[in-house]
């Protein structure tokens, strides 16, 4: 028999370690450019994707504290690519849109990225890359059944 051997795992663990920062490196080699930073470009596509969105709903999201995002997002603001709204739901809570100069760079970021990342990704086919994003959201999840059931 011919059967492919599952890695210790600590063998997965050091993969998943190198290929994490190999991906990282090549975002940030991206950004730099534009002069974001790896969790800025989060934040900003978390806006594109749900826009008038919250701090909180970044920090659920992205499972990073507060005042972390919290200093992400101003320094967002002060350089002009998101503004803080008031809800019209409720008044304490301030909603995140993107102005029009990140409207304006987004899509010329995203574009370099995506040619980046075909690189990385070169020989991965498209069915391969969907079945590595399930793994990774079953992953998320199971971790969050784990951690609710031992709480």
């Amino acid at each position: 028999m011919n059967e492919k051997k599952i890695p210790a795992s600590y063998i997965a663990g050091a993969i998943q370690s190198r290929s994490y920062k190999a991906m990282q490196r090549h975002l940030e080699d991206v950004l730099v450019v534009y002069k974001l930073s790896a969790n800025e470009w989060k934040v900003l596509g978390l806006i594109v994707e749900t826009p008038h969105t919250t701090i909180s709903h970044i920090c659920i999201t992205l499972d990073v504290e507060l005042p972390y995002i919290t200093d992400v997002v101003n320094k967002l603001v002060i350089r002009e690519y998101i503004k803080k709204i008031n809800s019209k739901e409720d008044k304490r809570s301030k909603l995140l849109v993107l102005t029009p100069r990140a409207l304006n760079i987004l899509p010329l970021v995203e574009e370099d990225v995506r040619k980046r990342m075909r690189e990385l990704l070169f020989g991965i086919t498209p069915d391969e890359l969907k079945i590595y994003l399930k793994i990774l959201n079953l992953i998320i999840l199971n971790d969050k059944n784990i951690t609710n059931s031992v709480v």
